[in-house]
């Protein structure tokens, strides 16, 4: 893949998905079977960084853990890594 994102090979070999269109959008991480909004630019950027510790670093997709259940460190209990 020439000139594509780190994000658009893990689309495209089918390790995250995006779901629905507009402002329903949604990332599906597909071996931590959790979704996202996609219209979060915030979520695009974790994204980006999800995929280049897969393909950049050779972490597997499994093993990168995006989020931490454990002490509240907000209102959704949950922290992004």
């Amino acid at each position: 893949m020439i000139n594509s994102t780190h994000l658009e090979r893990a689309i495209a070999e089918g390790l995250a998905e995006i779901v629905g269109d507009g402002r329903g959008a949604r990332i599906r991480y597909v071996d931590a079977d959790r979704s996202e909004r996609w219209t979060d630019p915030e979520e695009k950027f974790r994204a980006e960084l999800w995929a280049e510790l897969v393909y950049k670093y050779g972490y597997p997709a499994r093993r990168v853990r995006r989020w931490h259940e454990g002490e509240p460190c907000s209102a959704h209990g949950r922290a992004h890594l």
